[in-house]
């Protein structure tokens, strides 16, 4: 059989290879010479077995080398999915192309010769053999696809390309590694490696993404035919799924029953009485209307009462009746309008409606629908919001324009709430779709006849059709003949209807007898009963005025809920709404109204609505009919009463409001809520109807109440009670919005999100709901009000995140001494699992202000700590002990404020101090960050303040990213105490101000500049500027500026516990180890994970930790790359031996595997990147986000921990439960510490300094979180498949849905009141869709 043409290419290229390559190279030497060898094996097959067996040999030698050596990598086990690859690959090979034997030689030599000669070099094998390992996994493609795609030509192409890729790696590698070793030692030599790796190893990736996909393409040739065709005829999964999105997108947070209005049609059809509408379907207008070919418009109005929505309802089923030429009905989108219905009377639910109608599942979305789409998630908005209505109404005239013929049914405009917008959003409407097109469109509008309406009716050329008197006094005759007992009666009262349904129904049972007694007493009632129906309205309510006066009060109360509740009150509600009113101290079974009662005095006034959400046992609420609602918010005296009895039923919004806050608010004092307990059990109790309700909105009703100083106390002595953080409780599980963080945007308006950063530029937009009446701080009542109000928005500023998304956890959010005795009920509802110590004024003199914790001590068994403080009289910092906890003893720490233990400290905002305990009352260091500006206090008389500022070329604003007592080398003589800050700058880098020069007073010499480079597998241009400060002692400051492509870099100096020694490294594969003493700098080559892409990475942290003998290094990297959700971190410890001596051939010697861990969560980067600790045995890490809920983790520094030490021993752990941290734990210097405290058990500390406002304003005092935990049973193993994400990512759920709760009626407008982040005084109160 003559070879194909990939035969003769893979030979061609080989000889090529063996002709071009050097003949002094060691890879011609190793393996171009015996590819003419007569050892080699007859077949592809046969020789690939014998070169895999050589090169599994070379590797088991290689391996029994470095044991000898010390060298600890497992290169068998990391470099079998090598051999195993090349196995599978050259078995394709001989299937397909069957390429001669020399092609195994070539391919497995070449790897043998690699690693042969990559051995020489130590410091970067362990690289080697990472590439090695990501070859093997991409060659694992080809297996067993050898004989189903044998005919392939792709596959063969495919073939011969991924050879001709790993020859030229197999090349360029083994150039590389046959220079000599010290000439590779210079700053920067992986590159050209690292380059022809990152080419090779996308070019395989290609490669095997080709593979995949043809061997898909393989299969579904290889199908069946008919599944073939159902295949094309279905839509792809992923137009299935943008399908979805958009459905979604469009649906917003709207539940079904709100956006399909189908079951109501079927109920009004139902309702409709025999013979009644067909008037309509006669009318000139409406039959011109129905039969034309071309896009026309209708509007019926009628006065209230008229059956409007029946009349809907009727024209849809008509039409859904006719059939077109092709013999199926013709289409029809309705929509009706509800004034009682929180959803239904919003503009943006018409269109959302609509849309829903009109999007076909088979038909295809307009690429307008998908372009309005994808802007939207542009801007992060995954759902069309109230406020793109704009957007809506493309959306809709988009998909209008893909039915040949529709009719489109809306009912109800002036049921509207934001009639303005609707009527402006049909203009729109009928804007777009006045340009030509090839279908018919027929609208159909139903509404009073009110000015706006008609006005935008007459614009758009919409005919109006009105019902004549013939007309509806022939509808209400359908109606009233089959209940009437003769013609003449029902002539009678058809003439006193004037054709009004409502008022014939209301009339009806009088007429009926069914309220009267007698034939007489119908007849008087009759002669009674007023013309109109607000006549009608009066006259239901002056029957109430001959029942008992109880029953009076209670109708009242009756109505007034139902018509000024916030959203509709359930049955159950209302009657414990209603008790509450009683004054009672408990809840009291016996006082509940009961329901028939309630429902026999509602008079047909008010409705319950037994579908849908309400059912037959606990119905909703709602007023009849819109003119009833009208009606009772009436003033009483435009109205022509003849019973002034019935003034009392009218609803006055602020007495309505009054009645529903004290209502709500005596419910919540109840004495069974002033305890603490499991709210999740009790809040679908019916016992407890009433309290998700109460405890949404009670501050709501209050706030638009008249108020009073025993209304305010009322409020205030609710504040201080237990029962308040019920409340707090069930407000966070059904209504998290109330704890939300509300940011103005540019446009004016507020976007609400869970939490945010906070950025100084940004501050004074940052807002917290605060859930109380607006007037509780007023003066005129005194400071106890205020002092609340203060209290809870610190709490709130604190906690909100953990409130509004992890509200089962609220007993885990502590508020200091400073606030709980203003809020006494607090301590009651917090968890024994954390303790909280926070300074406050009052606890020392009123003169100082409360810094820093710059040491903790165990003093006789208690934690004492030693606080750092500012006279601002004189300008002196001193110190003083403060107990922290009294709880069981403390073992000894060697966390101590030793007097020459030099510490950092927040000093005000972007400013520190630095200096130790011992010289505090003689000098200090105060760095300015935003400047980088040092001063240098000196207090022996003479010598002052000396100021220290960077250079001209050192300018721009900056902030600090790392400072931290643990950097200063405490084992030095006193003259060499240091220590490092590193900086970022706040603007854009220019080219006029990035400088790789070291720079200003003082010497830092070096052998080599401080620029970084782009990473070696990152082709960006270095985007950002970085700034280090060094202080030491005897020594005037310097600065030296540096750039990274990684826009956000952390990059800490660590210093050697023995030796004048500090390591750093500002990039990828580079260490400098730095001589403070001799000013001299090394650069050694640093082995990064191989799985770490920094041409992705955004963030980084890359950190290193000295053992205490100074003999190993750690080297712990951060990083940060963006994905579809959120954040991926990177987490990776890696172990060093430390060189004994610095040289050009030193080198970093792997001393155990390195571990890792990957972690996904939502939000933004923030700095710092992570919190650590490191003990001797392993390193606590804080991983992002570092407020709310962060995961903590617990690395080994060693491979294998002792399994003696814990039966869950593992190289990484979690906490079994989280532990919360407060808002403002980033912004507040944050270290961690461990204290033992016997046995297992240890205290997990969290310590924050202070916090000031932009004007210096002390805003937070210093504190401390005590978290007491068993370090072997709170531990677990790391499981990837439960820790790698948070539960934001992995549910990826609508923010906004998330935080506006289960108990916001559907796309209800909550209202919140507000105050801003900077000032607890500034409020609004803002009305949210």
């Amino acid at each position: 059989m003559a070879p194909n043409a990939f035969t003769v290419a893979l030979e061609r290229f080989i000889s090529n290879i063996e002709h071009e390559e050097d003949k002094k190279s060691q890879f011609y030497k190793e393996v171009l010479v015996h590819l003419h060898d007569k050892t080699i094996g007859k077949t592809l097959a046969e020789e690939s077995n014998r070169s895999a067996a050589q090169l599994q040999m070379f590797i088991q030698q290689l391996e029994s080398k470095q044991r000898q050596s010390s060298k600890t990598l497992k290169v068998t086990d990391r470099l079998r999915p090598l051999v195993s690859g090349l196995s599978q690959y050259t078995a394709s090979c001989d299937v397909i192309v069957q390429a001669a034997p020399s092609a195994a030689v070539l391919l497995y030599g070449g790897a043998r010769v690699v690693l042969q000669l990559a051995e020489k070099f130590f410091s970067c094998f362990d690289t080697i053999i990472s590439m090695l390992e990501r070859i093997g996994d991409l060659l694992q493609c080809y297996q067993g696809w050898s004989n189903a795609y044998k005919d392939s030509f792709e596959f063969q192409e495919r073939l011969v390309k991924t050879y001709k890729n790993i020859i030229y790696f197999w090349l360029e590698a083994s150039k590389f590694y046959n220079k000599k070793p010290y000439k590779t030692f210079f700053k920067g030599f992986l590159k050209p490696l690292d380059a022809e790796w990152q080419k090779c190893r996308q070019a395989l990736e290609d490669d095997a993404r080709a593979v995949q996909m043809l061997a898909q393409v393989t299969e579904a040739k290889m199908s069946r035919q008919q599944e073939t065709e159902k295949a094309e005829r279905q839509q792809s999964k992923a137009e299935i799924a943008k399908r979805k999105e958009i459905v979604e997108w469009i649906r917003g947070c709207e539940d079904e029953d709100s956006l399909d209005v189908r079951e109501d049609i079927e109920d009004l059809i139902e309702k409709r009485h025999k013979d009644t509408c067909n008037w309509i379907f006669r009318h000139p207008d409406m039959e011109d209307w129905l039969n034309a070919k071309d896009s026309r418009a209708i509007w019926y109005t009628a006065g209230p009462g008229a059956g409007k929505t029946v009349m809907s309802s009727a024209v849809t089923r008509h039409i859904q009746s006719v059939q077109d030429s092709e013999g199926k009905p013709y289409k029809t989108a309705v929509f009706l309008c509800s004034f009682n219905d929180i959803s239904r009377r919003k503009a943006i639910t018409v269109f959302r409606s609509l849309a829903l109608q009109l999007l076909r599942p088979k038909d295809r979305i307009p690429d307008k629908v998908h372009e309005l789409f994808e802007d939207d998630l542009d801007n992060n908005r995954s759902r069309l919001s109230d406020d793109r209505l704009r957007t809506a109404t493309e959306v809709v005239g988009s998909l209008l324009k893909t039915h040949a013929r529709i009719h489109v049914i809306i009912d109800g405009l002036d049921e509207c709430e934001n009639k303005e917008k609707l009527l402006e959003a049909l203009s729109r409407l009928f804007r777009i779709l006045s340009t030509k097109t090839y279908n018919t469109i027929k609208f159909f509008f139903t509404s009073r006849d009110e000015p706006d309406i008609r006005y935008m009716m007459r614009e758009n050329g919409v005919k109006e059709i009105t019902a004549s008197e013939k007309a509806l006094m022939q509808d209400v005759r359908a109606y009233l003949a089959p209940r009437m007992h003769c013609d003449k009666c029902t002539e009678h009262w058809l003439l006193k209807s004037e054709g009004n349904f409502m008022w014939m129904s209301l009339m009806l049972p009088i007429i009926m007898g069914e309220i009267t007694t007698c034939e007489g007493e119908i007849g008087e009632k009759i002669d009674e009963f007023p013309k109109g129906l607000t006549g009608c309205y009066a006259r239901s309510l002056s029957r109430l005025s001959r029942q008992p006066e109880s029953s009076q009060e209670l109708a009242r109360k009756i109505f007034t809920m139902v018509v000024g509740a916030v959203q509709p009150l359930r049955l159950s509600e209302l009657r414990h709404a209603i008790a509450a009113t009683k004054a009672l101290v408990d809840y009291t079974p016996q006082w509940l109204p009961k329901a028939d009662v309630i429902e026999r005095l509602c008079c047909n006034l008010i409705v319950f609505d037994r579908r849908g959400k309400g059912h037959d046992v606990d119905p909703y609420l709602k007023v009849a009919h819109k003119s009833i609602q009208d009606f009772f918010q009436e003033d009483p005296d435009t109205l022509e009463l003849t019973d002034n009895k019935v003034r009392k039923y009218f609803v006055l919004a602020s007495e309505a409001n009054l009645m529903l806050g004290q209502s709500s608010l005596s419910y919540l004092r109840y004495l069974r809520y002033n305890q603490p307990r499991d709210v999740d059990t009790i809040l679908d109790d019916d016992n407890h109807s009433f309290l998700k309700h109460a405890a949404t909105f009670w501050h709501r009703y209050l706030s638009a109440a008249p108020h009073s100083k025993d209304l305010h106390d009322q409020v205030v002595d609710f504040a201080r009670s237990e029962a308040f953080w019920t409340c707090i409780a069930v407000q966070s599980r059904v209504a998290p919005h109330l704890f939300g963080w509300y940011m103005k945007t540019k446009s004016g308006g507020f976007k609400l999100i869970t939490t945010g950063l906070k950025e100084e530029r940004d501050e004074d937009s940052v807002n917290f709901s605060i859930p109380l009446p607006e007037w509780l701080d007023f003066e005129q009542y005194g400071q106890a009000g205020a002092r609340v109000v203060e209290a809870l928005h610190s709490f709130v500023s604190e906690w909100h995140a953990v409130l509004n998304s992890q509200p089962f956890n609220g007993d885990q959010c502590t508020m200091g001494h400073e606030w709980t005795k203003y809020m006494q009920g607090k301590a009651a509802w917090e968890s024994d699992r954390v303790k909280c110590f926070i300074l406050s004024q009052e606890e020392g003199s009123s003169k100082t202000s409360p810094l820093s914790y710059v040491g903790i001590n165990v003093d006789s068994g208690n934690l004492v700590g030693t606080v750092l403080e500012y006279e601002e009289s004189t300008g002196r910092y001193l110190t003083r002990k403060l107990p922290i906890s009294a709880a069981s003893p403390y073992a000894p720490s060697s966390w101590t404020a030793e007097p020459a233990t030099p510490f950092l400290a927040t000093h005000s905002t972007n400013s520190f101090i630095l200096t130790k305990l011992s010289d505090l009352e003689n000098e200090y260091w105060l760095i300015e960050s935003q400047r980088l500006c040092v001063q240098h206090h000196r207090v022996r008389p003479g010598l002052g303040i000396e100021t220290f500022t960077p250079p001209e070329k050192i300018n721009g604003k900056w902030h600090l990213l790392h400072g931290d007592p643990d950097e200063m080398n405490d084992e030095l003589d006193s003259d060499q105490d240091i220590a490092a800050f590193h900086y970022a700058e706040d603007r854009p880098v220019t080219a006029d101000n990035v400088s790789t020069q070291e720079s200003g007073y003082g010497s830092i010499d070096h052998d080599s500049e401080i620029e970084s480079e782009p990473e070696e597998d990152d082709d960006r241009e270095p985007v950002s500027n970085y700034a280090t400060l060094i202080i030491r002692n005897g020594q005037k400051p310097a600065w030296r500026l540096w750039k990274s492509a990684i826009p956000k870099l952390e990059a800490p100096y660590a210093f050697h516990p023995t030796e004048p020694l500090a390591a750093w490294s500002p990039s990828a594969h580079e260490c400098f180890i730095w001589n403070v003493a001799s000013g001299k700098e090394e650069h050694l080559i640093l082995p990064e994970p191989a799985d770490i892409e920094f041409s992705s990475v955004f963030a980084a942290r890359k950190e290193f930790h000295f053992s205490e003998s100074g003999d190993s290094i750690h080297y712990l990297l951060c990083a940060a790359s963006e994905t579809e959700h959120g954040i991926r971190y990177s987490i990776s410890l890696s172990s060093f031996l430390f060189p004994s001596a610095l040289n050009a051939e030193s080198v970093f010697e792997r001393t155990h595997p390195t571990a890792n861990v990957t972690y996904e969560c939502t939000g933004s980067v923030q700095h710092p990147l992570v919190i650590t600790l490191w003990a001797s045995d392993c390193v606590y890490i804080v991983l992002p986000r570092l407020s709310c809920k962060p995961k903590i983790i617990r690395m080994c520094l060693t491979a294998n921990p002792d399994p003696t030490s814990s039966p869950m021993a593992a190289r990484v752990q979690t906490l079994r439960e989280p532990i919360f941290f407060p808002y403002s734990t980033p912004y507040r210097n944050p270290r961690l510490n461990l204290f033992p405290k016997g046995l297992s058990k240890e205290s997990l500390l969290l310590i924050l300094d202070a916090e000031f406002s932009q004007n210096q304003v002390l805003r937070k005092p210093p504190a401390v979180y005590i978290w007491n935990i068993d370090s072997e049973k709170d531990w677990r193993a790391w499981d990837k498949g439960v820790d790698a994400q948070t539960r934001e990512v992995m549910d990826y759920e609508c923010t906004y849905a998330m935080l506006r709760g289960t108990f916001v009626t559907g796309e209800n407008r909550f209202e919140v009141p507000v105050r801003s982040g900077l000032d607890w005084r500034r409020k609004a109160f803002l009305s949210c869709a």
